[in-house]
């Protein structure tokens, strides 16, 4: 009981900071909104929309590219408060939600308080999470997605529940693809201290939910465009045309302008206000983020680490070979497909390194995030 108290004081917080931080504005490229209208209608297409330029025109009819569970979180809100509703609200619940939740998980991880309470408010409100939470586009909101069934399935997997551990994997996939692939640690947390002889019914109830999620998106593929392997993304009209898909969607040549968006992208820095602005198209995960620079100090010794960094190289080569670079956005929003792994990695840093190095870090990110939040609110920055 005091722990859902707990947990249900940091949602409450991290919603009310959240909604306090974004700007009051309609967010017009939700193209969930209108695809969780269809769903209510039982219908897999939407209607046309001037905002929404990347829908997929196919047989005399409009379907939005990007995997559906997004839209079927907006089922509810939609139902209750139409077709107008603004995707950011659902947003901003959402990462609330995820902030408490994660707050759970590193209670599996770790007794120190001050690392549960301070990379809780690091992955709240240190990392691009918290701007990515407030603009409510698609893009953002299927990272916000992904990350709350991320952390569900982590909770569910360290509680010892493969089937629902497996189901909100195939929740996380069904937002963002490449997430996936973070399925090593979730089995290590699943296998650890349970019996050899108990493993088998432990994989097969672990796969079956997560087949049962390909399966659903193969078949939505299907009933789309008529092929299971079709997801639509090379169908948007004009994008395989534009110059940084000229080797397709996905290819290993991409690799360099990636880790470049990642790593050497820095933001203008002048004398005068603003001062500091990140540049829309990446800035290098240390700079959005510099607590994550004890990441360097992790010894690989303890089971857990070494899962959770092969599911962050996993989860990380999609975005990695990815035509685009996630552009615009702050930080590397990609990064958001394992950020909460890396997150995890940091208890254990935190744990070496002690609190008097790693809170100056998370209060630093902490302040770089609050400053370009300030710039979106000021229109400076961002949508």
């Amino acid at each position: 009981m005091k722990k859902a108290l707990i947990a249900l004081f940091i949602a409450s917080l991290s919603i009310a900071i959240y909604f306090f931080s974004t700007k009051n504005s309609y967010q017009n490229l939700h193209y969930f909104t209108p695809l969780a209208k269809s769903f209510l209608q039982a219908k897999l297409d939407v209607e046309p929309s001037p905002q929404l330029n990347e829908l997929v025109p196919f047989q005399d009819k409009h379907y939005v590219v990007y995997p559906p569970m997004p839209a079927v979180a907006l089922v509810p809100f939609v139902a209750v408060f139409g077709e107008t509703f603004n995707q950011k609200w659902a947003s901003i619940i959402i990462a609330g939600l995820s902030v408490a939740l994660f707050y759970l998980l590193l209670d599996r991880f770790t007794t120190k308080k001050w690392i549960k309470v301070s990379l809780t408010a690091l992955l709240g409100f240190g990392t691009n999470f918290y701007f990515t939470s407030l603009s409510g586009t698609s893009w953002y909101f299927a990272h916000v997605c992904a990350v709350f069934f991320s952390i569900l399935s982590l909770l569910l997997a360290s509680s010892k529940r493969p089937f629902l551990s497996g189901l909100f994997l195939g929740a996380s996939f069904l937002s963002r693809l490449p997430t996936i692939l973070n399925f090593p640690i979730l089995l290590y947390l699943l296998f650890e201290k349970i019996d050899k002889k108990n493993r088998a019914g432990v994989l097969t109830n672990f796969c079956a939910a997560v087949f049962l999620a390909i399966i659903i998106y193969g078949l939505y593929n299907f009933f789309r465009f008529g092929s299971v392997a079709e997801t639509g993304y090379s169908l948007i009209p004009g994008i395989m045309d534009e110059p940084w898909f000229s080797k397709g969607v996905f290819d290993f040549s991409y690799l360099f302008r990636n880790l470049k968006a990642a790593f050497a992208s820095f933001p203008q820095i002048s004398t005068h206000f603003p001062y500091f602005v990140p540049s829309n198209y990446a800035t290098a995960i240390y700079i959005s983020t510099p607590a994550l620079v004890l990441l360097l100090l992790t010894k690989i010794r303890e089971g857990r680490v070494l899962f959770l960094i092969l599911s962050v190289i996993l989860s990380s080569l999609p975005g990695l070979t990815h035509a685009t670079v996630g552009f615009t956005q702050f930080g590397y929003r990609f990064s958001l497909d394992y950020i909460v792994l890396l997150i995890l990695i940091l208890v254990f840093s935190f744990q070496k390194v002690g609190w008097k190095i790693a809170l100056p870090l998370v209060g630093i990110s902490i302040a770089i995030n609050l400053y370009v939040v300030y710039l979106y609110k000021l229109g400076i920055f961002g949508y």
